[in-house]
């Protein structure tokens, strides 16, 4: 029975203590008039409204949303690459811009048979030394002036 007067009790005071609690919050005054902690907040944080329809930069925007991305491609109409001879690279990949300008392809790694062989290009010249016939998986990045970047794969053969 002891225990059955202790608990009983302690809700008791619980829910007096909590239902003070909620009367002090929501029942306070401020000298503006408002009633509750919730409304004298609001009143104190200063609400705007936006006229979205007036933002200028929507046409903006959606005019540089719209235009294309870096398109990269490997040239077939060049002769054959073959094994052991000097290729400039930006004979074979073309990259261009939304606006048809030229863009210079940035080579990530060259792979053959999955094994990483990139010291065979030089960055500076951009030229390429194929050792050995087959297929070069090469890792290509373009980025526009716009910021675009495209990452590709491209898959040039070599023949002996």
């Amino acid at each position: 029975m002891k225990q059955i007067i202790k608990h009983f009790a302690e809700a008791m005071i619980v829910t007096l203590v909590g239902t003070l609690m909620f009367g002090i919050i929501f029942s306070i005054r401020d000298e503006n008039g408002n009633i509750g902690f919730v409304k004298m907040t609001g009143q104190a944080v200063q609400y705007q409204e936006f006229d979205y329809n007036a933002f200028v930069d929507f046409d903006k925007v959606f005019a540089e949303s719209q235009k294309a991305m870096p398109v990269t491609m490997y040239d077939l109409s060049q002769p054959d690459i073959v094994a052991g001879q000097d290729v400039v690279l930006s004979d074979y990949i073309h990259s261009t811009a939304y606006n048809g300008s030229a863009l210079q392809p940035k080579v990530k790694k060259i792979l053959k048979n999955g094994i990483e062989v990139t010291d065979i290009y030089d960055k500076n010249s951009g030229i390429v030394n194929f050792p050995k016939s087959g297929v070069y998986d090469f890792y290509i990045s373009v980025m526009d002036d716009t910021m675009r970047r495209v990452n590709l794969k491209l898959e040039i053969p070599v023949s002996r």
